[in-house]
């Protein structure tokens, strides 16, 4: 289960599937990540074939997967949930809003 969401973007996308602020191509990417994020409860659920998941080197606890080359998906695991869930556009290196 995902606790809470950083990017306002990513939860609307998923809360009211509006994809406004997330690249068309990139969307079902995002939400298949999104979707297996949802149910997983350790940070190795997510380690698929494919999806490239990187531990942080700046914040501890934290990792990341990148569903599509322009956006970075990152999270961090708490009492079997996901949390501080954040999507990153790398063309802009920020985070959209």
């Amino acid at each position: 289960m995902i606790k809470n969401f950083l990017s306002t973007s990513l939860e609307n996308l998923v809360v009211h599937s509006v994809r406004q602020g997330i690249r068309p191509a990139a969307a079902p990417a995002v939400i298949r990540h999104i979707s297996r994020l949802s149910v997983a409860k350790r940070a190795s659920d997510m380690h698929l074939p494919g999806w490239s998941l990187e531990t942080s080197a700046t914040a501890p606890g934290q990792f990341s997967t990148a569903p599509h080359p322009q956006y970075l998906l990152t999270f961090g695991f708490r009492a079997g949930h996901a949390v501080d869930v954040d999507l990153i556009d790398l063309s802009a290196k920020t985070t959209p809003a």
